[in-house]
C-alpha cells in the first residue's frame, strides 16, 4: 500500500481504553526500547526504528501525532493484531537473523513454520509488505503453499513471474476441479482467468490430440482401458489380413469406435500460450530485485539509538541491544556499576566507544542486525553478499559473538560461496571447527592442478605444509594401486581433522587506544 493512500480504519488503532488486565511480554518487553505497543492483552516494549523501517502507514501514522505524545503502559500504541502474531513480528525484528533455513533443519533452535505464518498474517494486518515477501519465501521453502495460494500471493505481493510461472501451470493442468478454499484463496479476477486458462487449454489440447489421431492411429495403436472420464471417438482404419497372413490396411472401415487418449500432457509451448492468451502473469511482473551489494553497508542514522560509537572518523548512532544480546564483551561493558559523577562512556555523542577496527566492517555488522532479515532468502547464495558476510565473521569473532559467527559460517559455508582455497583459510583464521572446511580441503588434495603460489600465499605455512604432503602421499600410494574413498578420507584426517590448532592470526584487540 502506498502510504500516501488511505489508512485502514483498525490498522495502528491508537491508544487502547479496554478494562481488561494486561501483562508485559516475557521476551519482547526490552529495556531501552521506546515504544509500547499492545495485542490483546499483551504489552510489548520495541524499538519505533522497526516500525519505522517496515510501514510506510506507521510512517505517516507517527508523522500526524505531536512530538510529545508517546506511547507506555498507560496509552500503548494498539496493533489489533493476535498476541501470537505480534509476538512472532517482534521474533522477526530481533531474532530472525539468527535463524536461517538449511533444507529441512536450522542452525539453531526451533523452526517453526505456524511462526512465519503468523508473521504474515501481521505484516499483511499493519502493512509491511517486504516482510510478507520475505514470510511468502520461507513457507514456499517449507513447502506451506498450494498453488493456488502461491499464485495469490505472487501477485499481492509483486514476488516476480518465475515465482509463481510452475504453480500457475500445474493449476491449468490439473485434472481435477478446482478446489473451494483455492477460489476463496485466489479471488473472484484470479479464479476468474484460471478457469478461462484451463478450458481453453483443454480445448486447444484437445484440438492437437484429434489432428494427430486422425493422420497417425491405426487400430491396433488405438486399444485402451476404458476406464477414466469419457474422451472423444474416432472412426479409423482396420487392418485386414493378406495373403501371407499378415496385417496391412485394405481401406475397409472398422465400425467399432475406440477412446483416442492423449498420453502427452500439453507441452509447456502450450501451456505458456494459454497464459499469454488469458493475462495470467498480468499483476507479477515487476518484482523487486534483490538489493546491490553496496546497500549492504548499514549507513543510515538511527535518530532515538541510543549510544554512539566511533569506528575511524565516522560516528554511529544505534541501539546498545543488538550488541548487547550478541557479544558479552558489550554486555559486560554496559553493565559496569559507574561511581558518583562518572559518565557512562558511548551515551553522548561527545563521549562515543571507540574501536579500531574498520568502518566498513562495522557497517556490515550493522546491516546484519538490521536489515539482513528482509532479504532472507533459503537456499540462494548471493556472490554480492560474501564480503558482507566475511566482515561480519571477522567482527563476530572479535567481539565473541557466538550466535553471530554461526550464522555467518552458515552462510559462508554453502556449497560454492567460497573458494576451497579461501575456505580453508577462513577455517584456520577463526579457528573454525576442521569439519566446515573438510571438502575444501579433500577437493585441494584430490584435484589434478597442484596449488598455485597466490593460493599458497593466502594458507597458513602449516596448512600449505599439510595439502602438500597430502597431495604427495596420495600421489605415491595411488601410483602402486587404486585407491579406496577411505584411504583418501585417512589421509585427510590426520593431515586436516586430527591436526593440532594453532594460534589465530586475527587478534582480540578490540578497543581502540
Amino acid at each position: 500500500m502506498h502510504p500516501n493512500k488511505r489508512l485502514r480504519e483498525d490498522t495502528f488503532a491508537g491508544e487502547d481504553t479496554g478494562e481488561a488486565a494486561v501483562t508485559r511480554s516475557d521476551k519482547y518487553y526490552i529495556p531501552g526500547g521506546d515504544l509500547v505497543c499492545k495485542a490483546e492483552n499483551t504489552l510489548f516494549r520495541v524499538h519505533s526504528y522497526h516500525f519505522m523501517r517496515a510501514s510506510p502507514v506507521y510512517c505517516v501514522y507517527s508523522t500526524q501525532r505531536s512530538p510529545l505524545e508517546s506511547f507506555n503502559d498507560t496509552h500503548p500504541l494498539n496493533l489489533a493484531i493476535r498476541a501470537q502474531d505480534a509476538a512472532a513480528l517482534m521474533w522477526f525484528f530481533y531474532d530472525s537473523p539468527y535463524n536461517w533455513v538449511s533444507g529441512d533443519n536450522t542452525i539453531q533452535g526451533l523452526f517453526k513454520a505456524s511462526t512465519w505464518e503468523s508473521i504474515m498474517l501481521a505484516a499483511d494486518k499493519l502493512i509491511m509488505p517486504q516482510i510478507a515477501r520475505v514470510a511468502c519465501h520461507t513457507l514456499d521453502h517449507l513447502h506451506r503453499l498450494s498453488d493456488a495460494r502461491k499464485v495469490a500471493l505472487g501477485i499481492r505481493y509483486r514476488l516476480g513471474r518465475d515465482w509463481v510461472a510452475p504453480n500457475i501451470r500445474r493449476l491449468l493442468r490439473d485434472e481435477n476441479s478446482l478446489k473451494e478454499e483455492d477460489v476463496c484463496v485466489m479471488g473472484p479476477r484470479m479464479t476468474v482467468l484460471v478457469v478461462r486458462g484451463r478450458e481453453l487449454l483443454l480445448r486447444r489440447h484437445m484440438v492437437e490430440v484429434l489432428n494427430q489421431a486422425k493422420t497417425t492411429l491405426s487400430c491396433a495403436a488405438c486399444l485402451c482401458d476404458s476406464k477414466g472420464p469419457p474422451r472423444p471417438r474416432l472412426r479409423h482404419l482396420a487392418p485386414s489380413p493378406n495373403a501371407s497372413g499378415t496385417q496391412h490396411h485394405a481401406g475397409s472401415e472398422c465400425h467399432q469406435q475406440h477412446e483416442v487418449l492423449p498420453n502427452d500432457a500439453p507441452s509447456d509451448a502450450l501451456v505458456d500460450s494459454v497464459i499469454a492468451m488469458t493475462s495470467l502473469f498480468q499483476g507479477v511482473d515487476n518484482a523487486p530485485g534483490p538489493p546491490p551489494s553496496a546497500s549492504r553497508c548499514f549507513r543510515k542514522g538511527i535518530p532515538n539509538g541510543d549510544i554512539f560509537i566511533q569506528v575511524e572518523d565516522r560516528k554511529f548512532q544505534m541501539h546498545s541491544y543488538p550488541l548487547i544480546r550478541a557479544s558479552p564483551f558489550f554486555a559486560n561493558m554496559f553493565s559496569v556499576p559507574l561511581g558518583n559523577g562518572q559518565i557512562r562512556e558511548g551515551f553522548t555523542a561527545d563521549c562515543p566507544i571507540k574501536l579500531d577496527i574498520r568502518a566498513h566492517d562495522f557497517e556490515n555488522l550493522l546491516y546484519f542486525f538490521y536489515d539482513s532479515a528482509y532479504e532472507r532468502l533459503p537456499g540462494a547464495v548471493d556472490p554480492t553478499a560474501i564480503p558482507m558476510w566475511e566482515s561480519t565473521l571477522h567482527l563476530a569473532d572479535m567481539f565473541n559473538m557466538r550466535e553471530v559467527k554461526e550464522v555467518a559460517l552458515h552462510a559462508l559455508g554453502r556449497p560454492g560461496a567460497l573458494a576451497d582455497v579461501h575456505k580453508v583459510a577462513l577455517c584456520m583464521r577463526y579457528n573454525v571447527p576442521r569439519t566446515w572446511a573438510e571438502t575444501a580441503f579433500l577437493a585441494l588434495c584430490t584435484r589434478k592442478q597442484a596449488p598455485t603460489w597466490h593460493e599458497m600465499a593466502e594458507l597458513t605455512p602449516a596448512v600449505a605444509d599439510a595439502i602438500v604432503q597430502a597431495r604427495e602421499e596420495l600421489l605415491r600410494r595411488n601410483a602402486l594401486a587404486w585407491m579406496a574413498p577411505d584411504a583418501i578420507q585417512q589421509i585427510v584426517n590426520k593431515r586436516f581433522l586430527e591436526r593440532p590448532a594453532t594460534a589465530a592470526v586475527s587478534g582480540k584487540t578490540s578497543i581502540a587506544t
